[in-house]
């Protein structure tokens, strides 16, 4: 992708970021202390968000991305986040997070690619640890024609695509993770519209 496409591509995300509803700590149960590692978080725009409706939940907030983008994120960052460069590829540094959380990471990737990063997630995980991906996620039919969009771009740019949640579901199995629960708002948005949790399965 050349760096116009890319710039465009990135502000596309953003806006629909800004427009797309309920976050997904409106969702989920979030509550005790929760040990977060958010995996391509670029800026922390979550885990700021996360910090400013529950501002005195204990444990760490961390926030991986890759050292070139990272440095970006540790001119603005909120106190009280943590900043590590990390390749989603390689080993996971942080071990036995309560959640590993991932939002609009994976549709950047086709399975195979998406698998191997899963793989990292699964071995840095402790028994009572959970996935969190927060993902747009496609109706079987009827798709909206934004949804539709971003699907083609994905299988474009990226030779990925935007998955259904059977499509989730069944990458996650692979990846040995049983999905717990998928949490969606009443009014689902745009993007990341979805939210898988999963544990993972005993090899």
């Amino acid at each position: 992708m050349n760096p116009e496409d890319a710039h465009a591509f990135n502000v596309t995300m953003r806006i629909n970021r800004q427009v797309e509803g309920a976050q997904w700590f409106d969702i989920y149960p979030v509550g005790g202390k929760l040990s977060l590692v958010d995996i391509g978080g670029g800026l922390g725009h979550d885990l700021a968000g996360l910090k400013r409706k529950f501002p005195n939940l204990p444990g760490r907030l961390v926030l991986e991305d890759l050292s070139d983008g990272i440095e970006h994120a540790k001119e603005s960052i909120e106190d009280g986040i943590e900043v590590v460069g990390y390749d989603m590829f390689t080993e996971q540094p942080l071990k036995g997070a309560k959640a590993y959380y991932l939002r609009t990471v994976l549709h950047d990737w086709p399975d195979k690619q998406s698998l191997m990063a899963l793989a990292r997630v699964r071995e840095a995980m402790a028994d009572d640890s959970v996935l969190l991906i927060n993902e747009n996620t496609l109706p079987e039919v009827g798709a909206s024609s934004l949804s539709v969009s971003l699907d083609i771009s994905m299988m474009d740019i990226f030779a990925s695509l935007e998955r259904t949640e059977k499509q989730w579901v069944d990458l996650l199995e692979r990846a040995s993770f049983r999905v717990v629960k998928v949490w969606r708002a009443d009014y689902d948005g745009i993007g990341s519209n979805a939210l898988a949790e999963a544990v993972a399965c005993q090899l």
